[in-house]
């Protein structure tokens, strides 16, 4: 990839996750920003603690049981994001 294309690349990421930051929802986990760890070539990025847990691990645990009442409300939710 060219310096151009990978300068590109750089500015539309700096773009997305500006945008990620500034963007406040009740129903969204915020996003506080990105921790780099140049010895090991990684990039750590860094969230609000959801203490409830992901909506993937609520969805996944078969031990709560989620009302059709609920799951129409959190579609709602989700499609107004």
């Amino acid at each position: 990839m060219s310096n151009d294309g990978q300068n590109n690349l750089k500015q539309k990421s700096i773009r997305l996750l500006s945008k990620l930051y500034s963007l406040k929802h009740e129903n969204i986990t915020k996003f506080l920003g990105i921790y780099s760890n140049s010895q090991f070539h990684q990039l750590m990025f860094v969230w609000e603690f959801a203490s409830r847990g992901s909506l993937a691990e609520i969805l996944e645990n078969t031990e709560i049981k989620l009302e059709w009442h609920f799951k129409v409300s959190l579609l709602g939710d989700i499609v107004q994001v």
